[in-house]
């Protein structure tokens, strides 16, 4: 939002707001998407991202649970698979697929619901982008405390069989 006055967003408070959220915020790729959030000038936009922020304060006051989960960041995870020939470590893999189940059942709750109690907040998260079944592919090769299973692969098997 372009203001003819920089000093603006302080003299509403703006400034203020944004350091009272980031406080509360609990991964580095929240404080980046949040530190990109400019006041929004288009109403109809703003009254989506309104009705998004009632619904998720229904959500919370009404003791409605969410899915526990702890997001990680996993775009240095992303952008190390997008070169050729790279790899991630067993405990990259585990925290990816960690995190892509995390995802997961954060849609999941959010589809289960009726229509009408989070519309938009189901709208905004959308389809996946993965497929289920490649998670639970990966996430069957590790154990509960992220360590690679003995029967990950047959060969793996037989090594600590003998």
């Amino acid at each position: 939002m372009k203001l003819y006055n920089p000093n603006t967003l302080e003299k509403l408070g703006f400034d203020t707001v944004r350091k009272a959220v980031e406080r509360r915020l609990s991964s580095q790729d929240a404080r980046d998407a949040w530190a990109m959030r400019e006041p929004l000038a288009d109403w109809k936009l703003l009254q989506i991202d309104l009705g998004r922020t009632q619904e998720l304060l229904n959500l919370l006051t009404t003791g409605t649970s969410l899915p526990a989960f702890r997001f990680l960041s996993v775009k240095p995870y992303i952008r190390k698979l997008a070169v050729e020939g790279n790899w991630l470590s067993l405990e990259e893999l585990y925290e990816l697929v960690s995190w892509m189940k995390a995802v997961y059942r954060i849609r999941e709750f959010f589809h289960k619901q009726e229509e009408e109690v989070y519309p938009l907040l189901k709208k905004m998260i959308g389809e996946p982008i993965f497929q289920q079944s490649l998670t639970l592919h990966i996430s069957a090769l590790f154990d509960d405390r992220g360590k690679l299973r003995d029967n990950a692969t047959p060969e793996l098997f037989r090594i600590r069989q003998s």
